[in-house]
């Protein structure tokens, strides 16, 4: 699967304001019931890490201050996997 139909094949799952950072990481977020996800290191079948924020605005200010999958975001309220587990 090519980067397009991937994309096209998440946006179908339910994910948005999918990007590309610039270390090739694909992230986006999905709207939860009480919560926001952001999602780093997408695939067509899992992802890397998950960080749960409390508003879908402080989701998308995270994502957009992301440059590569290794960084860690602010203000995040939980993480997946748990600090440490990875």
């Amino acid at each position: 699967m090519n980067e397009s139909e991937l994309l096209t094949f998440l946006e179908k799952e339910g994910y948005q304001n999918l990007k590309v950072l610039e270390d090739g990481t694909l992230v986006g977020t999905e709207n939860l019931i009480f919560s926001t996800a952001l999602y780093v290191g997408l695939t067509e079948f899992s992802y890397k890490k998950r960080y749960i924020f409390e508003t879908e605005k402080k989701a998308l200010t995270a994502l957009n201050l992301l440059k590569a999958g290794w960084e860690e975001p602010a203000g995040y309220v939980q993480r997946l996997p748990p600090v440490g587990a990875d």
